[in-house]
């Protein structure tokens, strides 16, 4: 009976991992070309700056004396979520209100990068713009440049690319 038993736990493992290995795909993303980005959220406006700034500081960044000036902390919150498409995925990040819709799309990709943590199994391609913002795909898998590193591509943007194997 116990053999029996050890012959199932061994098939569900097999089969365990077929499933795993059918279910991740290997696929290519590019940084998206900006031209086509789309701000899906909206710049906060001086009021809500100024209610969030009265929530945190002084009664709570105070005791911590970690107040920062008003000017120095809307700098830091006054950003828009942006989103891109490469292929069937979409980039995403929180770009400064101060670069005007414009300025965005005009951007050129001249970075890549990836970050990549074991621990939860996800990783994120970064595409660094030349008007200082990144733009991230986050994916569960693993992802890789050509280099296995940084990928300058200021040169030619079309370079920037990542292999992600993804877990469905």
């Amino acid at each position: 009976m116990k053999s029996i038993y050890i012959a199932c736990f061994a098939l569900l493992g097999l089969s365990m991992t077929s499933a795993a290995q059918v279910s991740a795909a290997e696929k290519v993303f590019a940084c998206p070309d900006l031209s086509t980005a789309e701000q899906v959220g909206t710049c906060p406006t001086d009021k809500e700056l100024k209610e969030g700034y009265d929530g945190i500081c002084p009664s709570v960044m105070a005791k911590q004396q970690a107040c920062v000036p008003f000017a120095a902390y809307a700098k830091g919150k006054s950003k828009a979520l942006w989103a891109a498409q490469s292929g069937s995925v979409e980039f995403l990040s929180y770009v400064d209100c101060g670069l005007s819709p414009k300025t965005v799309r005009a951007s050129r990709a001249k970075a890549l990068d990836v970050n990549c943590t074991a621990r939860s199994g996800r990783c994120e391609a970064l595409c660094t713009y030349d008007n200082d913002f990144t733009l991230k795909l986050r994916v569960k898998g693993d992802c890789r440049t050509a280099t296995q590193d940084k990928i300058d591509c200021s040169d030619d943007p079309a370079s920037c690319v990542v292999k992600c194997v993804i877990e469905e």
